[in-house]
């Protein structure tokens, strides 16, 4: 009976460092070829860094024609009578002024809005109200659409107006956003933050 424990705890013995022995070349195998995958996969992220910052280097390089090609432009515009350097806004509302009294209207309000500013173009944006007969509001607007300017009217609405007018129609309020448009050089700060 001591022989057969004897051999039981012998083959437990042996089943456990079969077990064991088992285990540990399951674990070093897993960790060869997981180093080998692993290996590959840094690999993989190498490539895709170098190919992003290839990427990266095309869109800077893109970025630096287009930003030299928008100077050409401002170039040419200025000398073929494109944008003005500057804003007209003083001679424009002067005109502004005398087509409302032309017409018999009254100007309200000319206010000063936060400006826009696009790559290349400066947008000075004004509030203008005005008020009278609802046809010389309408003669206003196309006096406004003809001027020989840089300007748009980005905003325009006729409301009811309080009062009639001496020949007994009612007066009407308009509401416009002037806009103005001059060419604005490119900052080179603001060209090179991209490089």
């Amino acid at each position: 009976m001591k022989r057969d424990g004897r051999l039981n705890l012998w083959m437990i013995d042996a089943a456990g460092a079969a077990a064991v022995a088992t285990c540990l070349f399951a674990v070093i195998g897993m960790l060869a070829v997981g180093g080998r995958q692993g290996r590959s996969t840094s690999r993989e992220w190498s490539r895709a860094i170098q190919q992003s910052q290839q990427n990266l280097a095309a869109l800077k390089a893109a970025c630096e024609t287009q930003r030299r090609q928008l100077e050409e432009k401002q170039r040419e515009w200025t000398k073929g009578g494109g944008l003005p350097p500057e804003a007209q806004q003083e001679a424009y509302f002067q005109r502004l002024s005398q087509a409302a009294g032309r017409l018999g209207l009254k100007v309200l309000r000319q206010q000063p809005l936060a400006a826009r500013q696009y790559p290349g173009i400066l947008e000075r944006r004004f509030a203008y109200d005005v008020t009278g007969s609802t046809a010389a509001v309408l003669a206003f607007l196309r006096e406004i659409e003809s001027l020989d300017a840089w300007a748009d009217v980005s905003f325009f609405r006729i409301e009811q107006g309080l009062d009639a007018t001496p020949n007994g129609t009612k007066e009407r309020l308009a509401r416009l956003t002037v806009s103005l448009f001059a060419s604005r050089p490119l900052e080179p700060a603001a060209a090179s933050k991209g490089a």
